[in-house]
């Protein structure tokens, strides 16, 4: 989406995983990583990394641009942590665990934790959440057709 917004072309390099892809930016293999906020944000405040943007607002970089602010408004990408679980489970169960989730994401604690990691609480019902994940499927496979992205 950066390079369909900006023009520029990038060299995806993969890693296995976030903790790796910040490491290879502090140990210069990489130039820039993009990535939830929470993995980079120790290395941000010890000044080893440069906040570029963030997709949202956050208090835990406050002078850090969002992507809109910096120039980019058609960038719209919030990473997300969500609770699945397989396909086939009882809908009774699955109400069930949603209330428990809301609510612990709702204590205090909880809600700390989750504004300190520069995330967003999100308390979709179920149903209201596959409604968004359809919808977040189709937006990618759009940009993923139209960049002609394929799996290696």
């Amino acid at each position: 989406m950066v390079e369909e917004a900006s023009g520029a072309r990038f060299l995806h390099v993969p890693y296995k995983g976030t903790g790796q892809s910040v490491q290879g930016v502090l140990q210069g293999e990489i130039g820039f990583v993009v990535s939830e906020i929470g993995s980079a944000l120790p290395h941000i405040v010890s000044g080893r990394m440069l906040a570029l943007a963030s997709s949202h607002r956050t208090a835990v970089l406050p002078d850090t641009p969002t992507l809109a602010e910096a120039g980019y408004p058609q960038v719209q990408s919030y990473p997300t942590f969500s609770v699945i679980a397989p396909a086939g489970t009882p809908p009774a169960i699955v109400q069930r665990l949603s209330v428990a989730i809301v609510s612990a994401m709702k204590s205090p604690a909880f809600k700390d934790k989750l504004e300190a990691r520069a995330m967003i609480p999100v308390y979709d019902t179920p149903d209201e959440f596959a409604v968004a994940l359809k919808k977040e499927r189709a937006r990618f496979a759009e940009i993923i057709r139209r960049n002609k992205i394929f799996a290696e």
